[in-house]
């Protein structure tokens, strides 16, 4: 702080002349220290006092862009289509960065793009134990679809076909809720360089505790119908799905009665449609997620970014036979759709429009 020696006016309160003036505003030029805006101020309170929300460390957000017109036919774009691990062409891929950026989207996976968010520049945030970390996101559902291979099978033969040939796992067929995708946040406090194979689960990373249950991680799943991951009950199996926006991929099944099976469609362009499917709107899905940061927590964050992973399929297993205790389960649908050789899996692919991701940063130690 600079300091200045002048001359006083009270308590004498005497006659003004230049000399005491001028010595007054000479002591001022020849100060100690520079006078600026960190010692001179008008406010009479310090800024940081009225802030917003002293809570509030860093908030940042990540949108991708992608906006097309309502009449835009999905297949027009290939850069925004994820496909499902089951695929017989286009499949084996667990999850899938949603990276897909402005319009028309074409993929990107710089940082900045998509929906990969840089925080804080290169330097990322340091957040610490016991701090709070709110996750937010939301995407444009444009369309879900099967491959044209396989459409037959999966509204037709599948559901009634399964039990019959006793491939399937519910002899009443295919029912709504059980086929669904998933889009979840991931982390990265590996590298500012946030190359996509870096970012990890909020509990892998470190930054959320596994004292309960591990966060679901597709990338790092086992897949099939023999490694479901118990959704409501204890075990080495259960997981943590509390992150995880499901989109479903919706069947009506077929009976002994009727023909064909239904598949419920997004589509913005509302062509397309056949008797055996029918028609949503594009549809916008949303999710959140609030961590407190682990005890043991000591590293940087440098990013977030979501991804999607599907197609995945409901399972339930009775705790005793003929008793009314179930366990629920979700597995990664690793089959094909081919009844006629045994093949009761899930095909299929989800076309996302826009999305975007953001990170609230609060810490608990207030102003």
């Amino acid at each position: 702080m600079s300091t200045i020696t002048r001359n006083p006016i009270y308590p004498q309160n005497g006659t003004t002349n230049a000399v005491t003036i001028n010595s007054d505003f000479d002591a001022i030029a020849t100060a100690t220290a520079d006078l600026n805006e960190k010692n001179i101020r008008q406010e009479g309170i310090d800024y940081r006092n009225i802030g917003f929300n002293p809570n509030i460390q860093y908030q940042s957000q990540q949108y991708n862009e992608t906006e097309v017109p309502f009449t835009t036919a999905h297949t027009t774009y290939t850069t925004w289509r994820y496909k499902a691990y089951s695929n017989a062409v286009g499949g084996g891929t667990k999850e899938w960065a949603i990276n897909h950026n402005s319009s028309p989207p074409v993929t990107s996976t710089a940082a900045g793009d998509g929906t990969k968010l840089q925080l804080n520049g290169t330097s990322g945030i340091t957040p610490q134990p016991g701090d709070i970390i709110r996750l937010d996101w939301t995407v444009n559902v444009w369309t879900t679809e099967t491959d044209t291979a396989t459409l037959l099978n999966m509204v037709s033969d599948l559901p009634r076909s399964s039990g019959t040939h006793g491939g399937g796992i519910y002899s009443t067929g295919s029912g709504i809720g059980e086929v669904f995708w998933m889009v979840y946040p991931k982390v990265n406090v590996t590298s500012n360089a946030l190359n996509d194979a870096d970012f990890q689960t909020l509990t892998s990373s470190g930054l959320r505790g596994n004292s309960a249950y591990a966060s679901i991680d597709p990338k790092n799943s086992a897949v099939g119908l023999a490694n479901s991951y118990a959704l409501n009950s204890a075990g080495e199996t259960r997981r943590s799905w509390d992150h995880v926006t499901v989109i479903p991929h919706m069947f009506i099944a077929a009976t002994s009665s009727q023909n064909a099976a239904a598949i419920a469609m997004y589509h913005g362009d509302g062509t397309d449609v056949a008797d055996d499917r029918y028609v949503l709107m594009p549809t916008q899905y949303s999710g959140t997620t609030t961590i407190v940061v682990d005890e043991a927590f000591a590293g940087t964050l440098y990013g977030v970014e979501l991804f999607v992973s599907g197609l995945w399929r409901m399972k339930a297993t009775q705790v005793v036979a003929g008793g009314h205790d179930v366990i629920a389960s979700a597995f990664l649908e690793d089959q094909t759709c081919d009844p006629a050789n045994d093949l009761y899996g899930y095909e299929g692919q989800i076309y996302i429009e826009r999305a975007n991701v953001i990170l609230t940063h609060y810490t608990q130690e207030g102003a």
